[in-house]
């Protein structure tokens, strides 16, 4: 099964640049543009098909800055 990377990223033109290179390197991309969707996403991980592996996380985000979402998630999963 391919490992599947969170990009938060609010750069669509970026955030599709990133997700073709990893794509093409055999990884399997979720890409939301705000800090809103990936805490959500990060959430709900119990009801989707494959768990987030790893997160790309962007420091300026229109909604919340980069850190206060790491820190949310880290929260979350109790790590």
């Amino acid at each position: 099964m391919k490992q599947h990377l969170l990009l938060i990223e609010d750069d669509e033109r970026l955030g599709a640049l990133v997700t073709e290179y990893l794509t093409d390197a055999g990884f399997e991309i979720t890409h939301v543009l705000t800090a809103g969707a990936g805490l959500e996403l990060m959430q709900n991980q119990q009801t989707v098909e494959q768990p987030v592996d790893g997160i790309i996380l962007d420091l300026m985000l229109p909604d919340m800055d980069g850190l206060t979402v790491c820190q949310k998630i880290r929260a979350q999963s109790n790590v």
